[in-house]
């Protein structure tokens, strides 16, 4: 805050001392506040009224932190990391200082103005402002691809996260020790699972819907706290969902981990589904309540697929769908959903084929990069046999996307060093090199 005045004060015992008075703060969270004395420099923008602060010898390199942060705030409102210098600094750099001036500022709204009521809903100020955060930069940087490269990557690093028994629930009513409130209140799952709900949220609305939502839960909250409650309440106000939301969210921030869908098509070539937690080990009755996005060989809507419930007491559902012997089914649009979808053996190997022969564009970059990871991911946990996401990969001779390959690196990778100084490594390097070499 601004200072009143600095002045002697008859209390000091140095006339070097000086008094200072600031005026008084909005309401806020005692965390937020923060004193700093320091030998900095400030680059503005009069326009805006923006500011940076760098050291004296730096400050031309904080060009690109205001920038950013300009850009941010008029998305929003309709040390080292900050600091970047053309020609010197590299592309990511640029791309970790756009990510961190956005989350921050997102905070003056979601995190600031409204923030948690308790350590156990951190989620509601770091998860939400992470699902922000990566909104704001498409929506600033449209060739980056964020939403549906950047963040999906995050996406794969929680799932694999999430699958431990350590992992707890993203809104955790256990006690918090004062020691390790650090840890537990602001861990992976409290970033990008927060943020992977709130994307899964975001794809069951109209955009417009989506963002009436979180005015109407700042307006209604602001320079308050909240819990979970009423960032629920705040949705159903304003959309029609066929869904009490909050019980069907419920599902997803009270308890660990996420399911496993299972597609299965009978003689008929009816499709059903099954849900079961993923890697469930002792936890085989964990239930939750899924929106079910799904598309087939004959539609193709990666745009605005409907939305199927699977809900919490179901564990199998008919989906209504049955499909010619060499038609496709595809769940999970644009990983829409927090969850891993394994086929049945006849739609793996029509997917298989249609990847290697059929136009690629028939099938999503995402959804491509997603039957890569779940196959790869059920076959390192016995789901799958390594055949299956090996045959998958063999059409990535045709691939172009940046996406699809980032999986394939990774898994390739993870199966190399695993296989170092076995005589199935040779194997796999072929394997590898002939898929960049054709």
């Amino acid at each position: 805050m601004p200072p009143v005045s600095a002045l002697s004060h008859p209390d000091l015992q140095d006339d070097n001392q000086t008094w200072v008075e600031f005026e008084e703060t909005p309401p806020m969270s005692t965390y937020l506040l923060v004193l700093i004395m320091c030998d900095y420099l400030t680059l503005s923008d009069s326009v805006t009224n923006n500011s940076v602060w760098a050291p004296r010898s730096r400050l031309h390199e904080a060009q690109l932190a205001l920038n950013v942060s300009i850009a941010v705030l008029e998305h929003c409102e309709r040390k080292e990391v900050l600091l970047w210098e053309e020609g010197v600094s590299t592309w990511g750099q640029k791309e970790m200082i756009t990510y961190i001036i956005c989350h921050e500022v997102v905070h003056q709204w979601l995190g600031d103005l409204v923030t948690t009521a308790w350590w156990n809903t951190t989620w509601l100020n770091e998860g939400v402002a992470t699902f922000f955060h990566f909104y704001v930069i498409d929506k600033m940087q449209p060739t980056w691809k964020v939403f549906d490269n950047i963040f999906v990557t995050q996406l794969y690093m929680i799932l694999a996260v999430d699958t431990t028994k350590e992992q707890k629930p993203l809104t955790n009513n256990e006690p918090f020790p004062q020691e390790s409130i650090g840890s537990a209140a602001f861990s992976e799952v409290t970033y990008l699972k927060g943020a992977a709900i709130m994307r899964m949220v975001f794809y069951l609305m109209a955009p417009d819907i989506f963002r009436e939502a979180i005015v109407q839960y700042v307006t209604d909250n602001e320079y308050g706290s909240v819990d979970e409650e009423d960032l629920w309440q705040s949705f159903a106000a304003v959309s029609d969902l066929s869904v009490d939301l909050q019980s069907a969210m419920y599902t997803w921030t009270h308890q660990s981990g996420y399911p496993l869908v299972t597609i299965q098509r009978d003689h008929r070539g009816c499709i059903s589904v099954k849900q079961e937690k993923y890697l469930a080990k002792d936890d085989t009755n964990a239930r939750w309540t899924i929106p079910l996005t799904f598309t087939t060989s004959s539609e193709l809507d990666y745009q605005y697929p409907e939305t199927t419930w699977l809900m919490e007491d179901q564990e199998h559902m008919d989906l209504g769908e049955c499909l010619e012997p060499d038609d496709w089914i595809i769940l999970n649009i644009r990983q829409s959903g927090y969850y891993r979808v394994n086929y049945d053996p006849v739609t793996w190997r029509v997917l298989t084929h249609d990847l290697q022969n059929c136009d690629l564009s028939d099938i999503h970059p995402v959804n491509r990069a997603l039957l890569l990871h779940d196959s790869f991911d059920l076959a390192r946990h016995g789901y799958l046999d390594y055949s299956v996401p090996f045959q998958l990969a063999r059409y990535l001779t045709r691939e172009t996307e940046y996406l699809p390959w980032y999986v394939a690196i990774q898994e390739l990778s993870w199966l190399r060093a695993r296989l170092h100084n076995t005589g199935t490594l040779l194997s796999l390097q072929h394997f590898s090199l002939n898929l960049v070499e054709k």
